[in-house]
């Protein structure tokens, strides 16, 4: 019960930071999206954690705070969190090259789904380079949200 209001607990971390700082004027979609890379790290190592409340949780908390249509994150959550139980499903082995690879097409899942539910929802077709932009930076903080989150996870293991 503990380690899931960690994971929680986590990611609203990881939400709260990414909406209060205030990116530079004009440059709002040029910054890494790192509460899905917090999803994708609890779902790639303890993907019980991460429940089905918990997304809806997550989705609504972020479409309150963001200003998106209520129900589109709860969506795009739910899809990522399926699509990894079905790779999980496909794929037993983890190692490290693999846990990348999934990561990997997590982070482009979900900035394909953002972009087309942007294309279809507001009937708009925004630049790509921001979105390209974002993805490249949402990839290169990952690594780090891993690292950091795995010795946390590690280090609250060994504390109890």
């Amino acid at each position: 019960m503990k380690d899931k209001i960690y994971a929680l607990m986590s990611i609203l971390v990881l939400m709260i930071i990414n909406h209060v700082i205030v990116p530079p004027l004009g440059y709002s979609f040029v910054t890494p999206y790192s509460p899905i890379a917090g999803i994708i790290y609890w779902l790639v190592k303890k993907k019980e954690l991460i429940t089905n409340l918990n997304i809806f949780i997550l989705g609504l908390f972020n479409d309150l705070t963001f200003s998106t249509p209520i129900g589109s994150s709860i969506i795009i959550y739910a899809i990522i969190k399926f699509f990894f139980l079905f790779v999980e499903g496909k794929i037993v082995n983890n190692s490290i090259f693999l846990i990348t690879f999934k990561s990997f097409l997590g982070i482009t899942l979900y900035y394909s789904l953002t972009y087309t539910f942007i294309i279809i929802y507001y009937k708009k077709y925004p630049s790509i380079n921001y979105f390209i932009m974002s993805y490249l930076l949402t990839l290169f903080i990952f690594p780090i949200i891993y690292i950091i989150f795995n010795w946390i996870f590690t280090n609250k293991k060994l504390e109890e």
